[in-house]
């Protein structure tokens, strides 16, 4: 932890010097400082590893100077960067990261190297914050396209050292079809690719989502208008909590937490092993893919599921590990009640703000998406005939605020089907005769989520109903 400064030398990178040297020479110092509090290089190795790791990417990414460490740029680099950019670090080495930056702060400060303008205080609570840094090690979300091959390369037993081992994976990769390869180094799994034969939900609308035609977009909006205050009765929560546990995504999420148990190995990628996956598809009844299936994360069905258990903190992970999360499963009916609420939540989230999709667009989809989720809540429920009858679209198509851009309104009518057979998937709508409704005890949940001027709601509550979140 940092101290007082054994001197006040200002011996600190000059502006003409280069990123290397400067790391070169600043580390030298540090190697000695840490050789005189202790003899064995051994302990202090791993230290310069970590700092050298920090400095070289704080050069690449913010500036060069090894001795300027402000608080935001040492979140970056330690929190964002170091996770993201280092492939197959072992437990210890993640455990020393932050003790061996704050030991390198102690050192800055000590010889008189620490940039006065930045807050010696405020950089260590930045480090503090960090907390435990094993999970943002391996998470794809994180990591950039190449990060990604190089930990499916880690996850085979590639030997990094041997000198033509990592060329024959990448020409194996490469010999992959392209649909795979994307799957494969996709950040993580997208709830609009579920297309398992269960939950049975198709792929991602036709067309790519980024192309404009010169059709001002219109949508179809089936006798909903924005506006419309829907009501809303919440059940008591026995009932509530029956209907939540017994839809797919709910059904599937406890039954992985309850599998994880008091601990459960899994891949570099935060994936379960091969061997688990396939236990997992025939107790599921799921296809267990061609030999194109590599990962866990090839499988949505069992995927989606197990990325919103880690999100909601039903799951937890630390390094090659799964673990039971911070958020139980059981207690009283009303924390279960939260509980299924936030995995409805987190499945909304990932359908109704997917990734890469183009913002105007995303924009006009929600316009119809919003509106048509506050007509499943109240009854008859909402008629989707318009939606599938693409030829007749134009004669219920309404024109879309401005700034919603120009898009071809089939496109945006089959993305709105795509989302509402998704959430049908999971358990989240009921869909009969080409009408769509919403449960009435999943609807809190819907509302928790969606509640905005483009879907209002007026929400009264039942005797032992529990309330909603603000």
């Amino acid at each position: 932890m940092a101290g007082r400064r054994d001197d006040q030398r200002t011996n600190t990178v000059g502006a003409s010097e280069s990123p290397e040297p400067a790391i070169d020479r600043v580390l030298g110092l540090f190697d000695r400082w840490l050789g005189e509090r202790s003899p064995d290089p051994r302990l202090h190795a791993g230290v310069l590893e970590v700092v050298r790791a920090a400095c070289e990417f704080k050069s690449m990414f913010v500036e060069p100077d090894p001795t300027d460490w402000a608080p935001h740029v040492t979140t970056r680099i330690v929190g964002e960067v170091l996770p993201a950019k280092i492939i197959g670090a072992d437990a210890a080495y993640v455990a020393a990261i932050v003790p061996a930056m704050q030991l390198y702060i102690d050192f800055l400060l000590q010889t008189g190297r620490w940039k006065p303008a930045n807050d010696e205080a405020s950089t260590l609570a930045a480090l503090a914050r960090l907390g435990d840094l094993a999970p943002r090690f391996g998470d794809p979300v994180r990591q950039s396209m190449a990060a990604r091959v190089l930990h499916l390369a880690a996850d085979e037993g590639v030997d990094f050292g041997h000198p033509t081992a990592l060329d024959e994976f990448m020409q194996r990769f490469n010999a992959m079809p392209l649909e795979w390869r994307r799957r494969a180094t996709d950040a993580c799994v997208d709830a609009a690719a579920i297309n398992d034969d269960k939950p049975g939900v198709p792929g991602p609308p036709d067309g790519g989502l980024g192309n404009e035609t010169a059709v001002t977009t219109r949508i179809p909006l089936n006798g909903v208008r924005p506006g419309h205050v829907a009501s809303v009765t919440v059940p008591p929560a026995e009932e509530e909590w029956a209907a939540l546990a017994a839809t797919t995504l709910c059904a599937r999420v406890l039954d992985l937490a309850e599998w994880v148990g008091p601990g459960r190995a899994v891949t570099g990628t935060g994936a379960m092993r091969r061997d688990d996956l396939r236990r997992w598809c025939d107790r599921w009844d799921l296809p267990a893919g061609s030999g194109r299936t590599r990962t866990m994360w090839d499988v949505a069905a069992i995927a989606l599921p197990w990325r919103i258990g880690i999100d909601c903190a039903v799951i937890g992970l630390d390094g090659s590990r799964a673990h039971p999360g911070t958020r139980p499963t059981g207690g009283p009916t009303a924390d279960r009640v939260r509980l299924g609420r936030s995995l409805v939540e987190r499945l909304l989230d990932l359908v109704l703000v997917p990734r890469s999709i183009d913002r105007q667009l995303l924009d006009a989809i929600n316009h119809i998406m919003l509106p048509m989720l506050v007509t499943m809540c109240v009854p008859p429920g909402q008629d989707l005939d318009g939606l599938d009858g693409l030829d007749g679209l134009d004669a219920m198509l309404t024109p879309v605020p401005i700034g919603m851009g120009l898009h071809d309104p089939r496109m945006v009518a089959r993305a709105v089907r795509t989302n509402i057979q998704m959430l049908g998937a999971w358990g989240v709508i009921v869909e009969s005769a080409n009408h769509a409704v919403i449960p009435v005890p999943l609807r809190p949940a819907v509302v928790q989520t969606i509640n905005s001027p483009l879907a209002l709601f007026r929400v009264s509550l039942t005797p032992g109903a529990v309330p909603l979140t603000e």
